[in-house]
Formats: C-alpha cells, sequence, structure tokens
C-alpha cells in the first residue's frame, strides 16, 4: 500500500477516463495502442524490429516471470528459486 496520495493529474485523468466510459477490462495482451509504443522503443533503445502484435504487457513482476517460466519449462524440469532474505 502506497505511502502517499496519488498525484492530482492521475486522479483527474482517472475520473476523466470514467466519464468517457472506459470502464471494462483491458484486452488480455494489453491495450493495443500501449503496445505499439512499446515496440517502437524498442526499436529505439535497442535497435531491434519488434512486431507489437508480439508483445504482451504483465501487470507486474510475478506475472511476466511466471509466464515466461511456463513458456520455457517442461514437466520434470527443476527450478532453482533463491530467497529474496
Amino acid at each position: 500500500r502506497p505511502d502517499f496520495d496519488t498525484p492530482q493529474h492521475i486522479k483527474e485523468a482517472c475520473s476523466e477516463a470514467l466519464r468517457q466510459g472506459h470502464v471494462h477490462y483491458a484486452p488480455a495482451a494489453g491495450l493495443p495502442g500501449l503496445r505499439k509504443a512499446l515496440a517502437q522503443r524498442a526499436e529505439e533503445e535497442y535497435s531491434v524490429s519488434v512486431d507489437p502484435e508480439r508483445v504482451v504487457v504483465c501487470n507486474g513482476g510475478m506475472e511476466a516471470v511466471t509466464s515466461v517460466l511456463h513458456s520455457l519449462l517442461e514437466q520434470g524440469d527443476e527450478v532453482i528459486v533463491p530467497s529474496p532474505n
């Protein structure tokens, strides 16, 4: 839980989005405009061409790591997970 208030411009943007009817879930892979912007940024910063259709936006680091592991690991593979403590 954050120990600070949400900035006013974010509150106003949220209110405006609600007034415009943006009240539904986003597509599972992320909003198309965001995926396109991320693909463009990858090209600008890393000089790699990325198809926005291949970009997936995750809602957090754990979801991203879990998705990658599910994509790469097979039944019976062993994974060592270090403790952050």
